[in-house]
């Protein structure tokens, strides 16, 4: 008998951590806000990883996480959400009058 040759598997996709792809979401999704179960649900994790992910894009400039209420399940909760970016085009400052 004799033996086939070894045929390499095609690398498979990596995903990105979660805490990246929640920041992509929050980006694409802006000004709505979500909560770590129903960001558990969209990226099909575990409870605790969107937690601790959502935790982290929280802390990061341009995001923010406080008790508000989700934009899916409606519950108020702590919820993780991508606040508008200051532009210093668009501030006035203070001028003279």
């Amino acid at each position: 008998m004799r033996r086939r040759a070894a045929v390499p598997k095609p690398p498979t996709p990596r995903l990105a951590p979660l805490s990246e792809r929640i920041g992509v979401l929050l980006r694409r999704a802006q000004p709505f806000a979500y909560c770590d179960a129903c960001l558990a649900d969209y990226f099909v994790a575990p409870l605790s990883a969107a937690e601790r992910a959502a935790r982290l894009v929280g802390a990061t400039d341009g995001f923010s996480r406080k008790l508000r209420r989700c934009r899916t399940c409606h519950e108020l909760t702590d919820v993780t959400w991508r606040v508008r970016p200051v532009s210093s085009f668009l501030s006035w400052g203070s001028r003279g009058a």
